[in-house]
């Protein structure tokens, strides 16, 4: 009975553990620390660069000793004639005559090995350089898919949290609506006021729970969203919090902000191809250079009239050679030359690319530059609003409690509180979304 005590009570203990490291609540970063080691996106973008790293060392072997095998047999069901003067054979044969000689054995077989080693070929190191510069090509892609992702996340992350507190917010203004109207109904009760006043706070209550139903349904798509964003399975329990005061605390608006295409990933992956695009122009004029190989082959062959004869291996005659081979390209029709002008005007298009990207990130860094410094000043003015309508609703509600205001002035002085509070949320939001973008176009928005 107690083996079977402690076995449930452990098992119990797994359950809990469980279910507390699956409600962990996420910061930001470790939701960006989750993305990065679990999106599919970035996944995707390490087996490139995995296979580019095999890439390379693929191209390094052609320039290795290689070592092919052959073996053959023929079986010459009719021996090909060769034709030679008749008087070779037959002195008294006429002049001018041939006569037909079959040279060769029915059965024949060979077996051979030839190794080749490369020893100087121009387009051979060209490639090897485009090799290493393509595998630099696909780690700036990783880089420009973490950016995408944090970026993502961040968002998606920040949107949640908006939307909890604007939920907070809706729950206090269900609540205040609540208290007046049981004051209200008990003023109902006494005769002090119509029907009418106490059938319009009851609107504005129902019309206030359809606003937190929709911003209910609302925050379970953005959950959803983010931890889809995450690489996280929707079914996955996620529970993030954090302080949007402290997030805007440290944001302040950059005044010396400037443009650095160097530092964005994706400017990289165009420095990356033109690189690559030069490596090009430069391979196809080596392909105009001599290249020099050795070989060496070591074989046997037989022939015989008999086809047993062919498996009797003391009988099969052995030969080797070694030798040097250069290949000169001497003529193309001018083809050398306009397949390089192609590489060139390729080369071109990436530099036009890079110039125009280069404009793009000024004025992007310039836009969400201004962008933030904008949505801060109306993070103020949102601010002084909301504490403002918070005053003036404080003040009505009073003046209704001693009977010197409206409930129509209470519950407009409600909705007016309810719209800056919304409006705040936004702009704080806005501002969130300002500084991301910012980092981004920067390209600090991901350090590697």
């Amino acid at each position: 009975m107690k083996k079977v005590f402690l076995s449930t009570l452990s098992l119990f203990l797994v359950v809990v553990s469980q279910a507390q490291s699956e409600n962990t609540i996420y910061t930001i970063q470790q939701c960006i620390d989750y993305a990065l080691q679990n999106h599919t996106s970035i996944k995707n973008a390490e087996l490139d660069y995995k296979n580019s790293e095999l890439k390379v060392k693929e191209t390094v072997t052609i320039g290795l000793p290689q070592v092919n095998g052959k073996v053959d047999f023929i079986d010459y069901l009719k021996v090909q004639s060769q034709f030679l003067p008749a008087n070779a054979f037959n002195s008294a044969a006429p002049a001018g005559t041939v006569a037909p000689v079959a040279f060769g054995v029915q059965y024949s077989s060979s077996a051979s090995a030839t190794a080749t080693q490369l020893i100087l070929d121009g387009s051979y190191f060209v490639g090897l350089q485009a090799a290493k510069t393509y595998k630099e090509l696909y780690k700036k892609a990783i880089t420009q898919t973490k950016v995408d992702v944090v970026e993502s996340v961040s968002k998606a992350y920040y949107s949640v949290l908006v939307t909890q507190q604007r939920l907070v917010l809706l729950e206090n203004n269900n609540s205040l609506l609540d208290r007046l109207y049981s004051d209200t109904k008990a003023m109902y009760d006494a005769g002090f006021v119509d029907k009418v006043s106490l059938q319009r706070i009851e609107v504005s209550k129902n019309n206030l729970n359809v606003e937190l139903s929709k911003l209910k349904s609302f925050s379970e798509v953005n959950y959803a969203l983010l931890k889809f964003q995450m690489g996280m399975p929707v079914s996955t329990s996620l529970t993030i919090e954090d302080n949007l005061e402290t997030v805007m605390a440290g944001m302040v608006a950059l005044e010396d902000v400037t443009a650095n295409a160097s530092a964005r990933a994706d400017y990289q992956q165009l420095e990356v191809q033109k690189t690559l695009m030069e490596l090009d122009v430069k391979n196809n004029k080596v392909k105009a250079y001599p290249s020099l190989s050795a070989f060496g082959t070591v074989g046997a062959n037989i022939g015989s009239y008999d086809f047993g004869d062919v498996f009797h291996l003391n009988d099969w005659r052995n030969y080797s050679m070694v030798g040097l081979q250069l290949d000169v390209p001497l003529f193309s029709s001018f083809r050398r030359g306009y397949v390089i002008e192609q590489s060139k005007v390729a080369l071109d298009k990436v530099e036009n690319t890079m110039s125009m990207m280069e404009q793009s990130i000024e004025l992007e860094t310039l836009q969400q530059k201004l962008s933030l410094q904008n949505n801060l000043q109306s993070i103020d003015l949102q601010k002084a609003n909301m504490a403002l309508a918070e005053e003036v609703y404080h003040s009505i509600k009073l003046k209704y409690d001693q009977g010197m205001a409206s409930n129509y002035e209470v519950i407009d002085a409600e909705t007016s509180l309810k719209e800056s509070q919304t409006n705040y949320y936004a702009a704080l939001y806005d501002a969130i979304v300002s500084k991301i973008n910012l980092d981004k176009a920067t390209g600090t928005l991901v350090t590697e």
